[in-house]
């Protein structure tokens, strides 16, 4: 009788230590953590994965290392792991390069704040260094203990950053309070579309409790930014979005295309904030483009 010898159709790849597995990622391999041994989860292979970036030394793999550490930490808005954000930090602050921009952007755009702010050594070193500026919007963004005065030396070392937009805004973040108050009254009292999406996206990057309950005193403004006769956004939808991004529980959609949305930031900022209006909310108006007249976008 003939013996039959029967094959998984799936063969189980074979396994490999979490060092060998960020070595094929680096190398643009797809890596399965279930491949790895010991079991490994995607914050400990980040971790292991940062601590590659603070000491490669060649631009691609230093940005396929910070492009791999944002993809495995896709579904995580507030990244909340020290030892992931200080490999970051210190891989940051030792080389400028494509590498360095990638981390700064997952830093400013993921990362808790409130854990960076722990780390003030770390954020306030390099800019001491030749290469400050894109250090200055991380320092907006986690108002580290003692910013304030190391930006004022900066600027006494650097007399034309005085009238540089970004270290203004991280001035303002960080304590400066005419700053702040200016950067505040000007978005209140503007009456020109543009300028006032512009100053909602300056004020969620100063993101003091002030500049943000700036932003919710205006959501229901009735302007609406244009773009020549090619696209219309209303600007009550940008401050939306902004302060999304700052409170992701408000998981905010875009575009806005329906009055719940809106009912449901105004309610998160009339609990958080305290914030009144005089006015009614404005019609609903959609994002979209100008087409022989704006044509809305259809309700979900």
């Amino acid at each position: 009788m003939l013996a039959l010898t029967f094959h998984p159709l799936h063969a189980k790849a074979p396994s490999m230590d979490i060092g060998q597995a960020v070595e094929s990622a680096i190398q643009g391999n797809k890596v399965d953590l279930a491949t790895i041994a010991p079991k490994t989860d995607s914050v400990t292979f980040v971790r292991a994965l940062v601590g590659r970036f603070a000491i490669e030394t060649l631009e691609s793999r230093r940005e396929q290392i910070a492009s791999l550490a944002r993809a495995y930490l896709a579904g995580r808005y507030k990244i909340q792991d020290r030892e992931i954000l200080a490999g970051l930090l210190q891989g940051s602050a030792t080389i400028q390069d494509r590498g360095t921009s990638e981390a700064m952007d997952l830093l400013i755009g993921r990362c808790d704040p409130r854990i960076l702010a722990t780390m003030p050594d770390a954020i306030l070193r390099p800019l001491q260094g030749d290469h400050f500026e894109p250090w200055l919007m991380l320092v907006a963004y986690a108002k580290p203990a003692g910013a304030q005065e190391i930006l004022q030396r900066l600027a006494v070392k650097h007399p034309r950053l005085k009238a540089d937009g970004e270290w203004m805004i991280a001035m303002a973040a960080n304590g400066d309070q005419t700053l702040e108050s200016s950067y505040i009254k000007s978005f209140l009292t503007t009456d020109d579309p543009s300028r006032k999406e512009d100053q909602a996206k300056v004020l969620r990057m100063i993101g003091t409790r002030k500049s943000l309950s700036a932003l919710a005193q205006e959501m229901r403004t009735p302007m609406v930014y244009s773009l020549g006769r090619v696209f219309q956004t209303p600007l009550r939808e940008t401050i939306a979005i902004q302060l999304s991004m700052v409170f992701p529980e408000l998981g905010c959609p875009f575009p806005i295309n329906s009055e719940e949305c809106y009912a449901k930031v105004e309610a998160f900022c009339e609990k958080e904030f305290g914030t009144k209006w005089k006015s009614k909310r404005p019609p609903l108006e959609h994002s979209g483009p100008l087409e022989h007249g704006f044509q809305p976008l259809p309700e979900n």
